[in-house]
């Protein structure tokens, strides 16, 4: 039986970010500079790309990756925060209004054509094919997670996580991290731990895709 894992929507979004901006360069030594900078100044960006590449490469037949409906929905509401963002940025407008313009904000139509293509390249790509729904969820599992983690959103995850007996949940938040450490029913890791600790731990670095 396959090690079943279930990714959370902070690595899936952060593949969607890195992919967009590898294919704004307009050529492979143009791309390993961004990949090297990204190493220095957001490696965790890196390994969730690398994480989920990796996975679309080799198929790794002992691993088995689930998400679900509202994983995929946080991924669609980060990526569009974030063509909001880049907007604001090219229009000048300073860091501290950000917020307050964001609520406000509506993307041009250009820009929403170019999001749902990408999002839908996402879906295309991963979904059903690399990485499974797992819909399952149990209340009692949500209500105990809240105990040590109070959001509600991670909780339900979690608790969607356990009911598919998942014994990995790969986030990059490292507050749930921290809050689910002494949490018996799963294993909650890091993207970078869980690629060179656990999917290739038998392997040689060298050997890694990368």
């Amino acid at each position: 039986m396959p090690t079943i894992c279930f990714l959370d929507s902070s690595v899936m979004a952060d593949w969607l970010i890195f992919d967009l901006a590898l294919k704004s360069k307009k050529n492979s030594e143009e791309k390993k500079k961004l990949k090297d900078r990204r190493l220095k100044d957001n490696p965790e960006l890196v390994y969730s790309f690398d994480l989920l590449s990796s996975i679309l490469l080799t198929q790794p037949e002992d691993f088995s990756f689930l998400t679900s409906s509202l994983a995929i929905s946080e991924v669609i509401s980060v990526i569009h925060d974030k063509f909001c963002i880049d907007m604001l940025y090219e229009q000048g407008i300073p860091l501290k209004y950000w917020f307050k313009q964001r609520e406000n904000f509506i993307l041009p139509k250009e820009e929403i054509e170019t999001l749902i293509e990408e999002i839908l390249f996402f879906y295309k790509t991963f979904i059903g094919k690399i990485i499974f729904l797992a819909e399952n969820q149990d209340l009692p599992n949500t209500l105990e997670i809240i105990t040590f983690h109070k959001e509600t959103h991670d909780s339900f995850l979690i608790s969607q996580a356990i009911k598919s007996k998942s014994e990995y949940f790969i986030s990059k938040d490292g507050r749930l991290i921290e809050h689910l450490k002494d949490y018996k029913k799963i294993k909650v890791c890091r993207p970078q731990h869980f690629f060179k600790q656990i999917l290739y731990k038998d392997k040689d670095s060298s050997t890694l895709p990368n």
